[in-house]
């Protein structure tokens, strides 16, 4: 048991980063957007890296990896340009969240139509929920810094929740190995009775 809990203390210390995480949104909003502008701009200098690595020993085997270097190129720069630039880097965020929400305003809209025509009876939750994603799209390309601190606040609860869900699973894994060791200890325990009785009858019986 005791070796099942340090195999899962990785995954307990990660949920209660997350929770400090998630507090740190709301108590140090300053703190909390500086780190997450870093380690956005970590990952995608990461990510460009890899990808000018593996462009360049594949360039005598894949077709294309010129493009791959250069994306790697272009991925590095904007990593680097946001950490250095944590103001410029919330804008950033802010315009990719934007798009994203607009590509998928879009998508419900363009969507509820599919939905209505195989019978669907509630179509136009598709289109309600896409004039909001693009409602909300509109607002974060205009005001990003407000909209950011928006999404800071939605970031910060997702985190906390997440981080608690989390926990909450551990602890059910953990009650299922207890119940299945105990389970495995009984089966054990009712097979050895049960060899000890028949190696009785047949002692008895010779």
């Amino acid at each position: 048991m005791k070796k099942r809990i340090l195999e899962h203390l990785g995954s307990f210390m990660m949920s209660i980063l997350l929770i400090i995480l998630g507090i740190l949104a709301f108590v140090t909003p300053q703190i909390f957007t500086g780190a997450l502008v870093w380690i956005v701009g970590t990952i995608l200098i990461a990510v460009g890296v890899f990808y000018m690595i593996f462009a360049f020993f594949m360039r005598y085997f894949v077709f294309g990896t010129i493009w791959m270097f250069l994306e790697g190129i272009i991925t590095v720069f904007i990593g680097v340009l946001i950490t250095a630039n944590p103001e410029g880097g919330i804008k950033f965020l802010s315009y990719v969240f934007a798009g994203w929400m607009l590509v998928s305003g879009l998508a419900q809209l363009f969507g509820s139509y599919d939905v209505r025509r195989y019978g669907a009876a509630y179509w136009w939750f598709s289109i309600i929920f896409g004039f909001i994603y693009i409602g909300f799209a509109i607002t974060l390309f205009v005001f990003p810094k407000e909209s950011f601190d928006v999404f800071r606040i939605i970031l910060g609860i997702a985190l906390i929740l997440f981080g608690i869900i989390k926990i909450v699973d551990l602890l059910g894994i953990f009650k299922r190995e207890k119940r299945e060791q105990e389970q495995i200890k009984y089966m054990k325990k009712s097979v050895k009775e049960m060899n000890d009785h028949i190696d009785i009858d047949f002692t008895d019986k010779d």
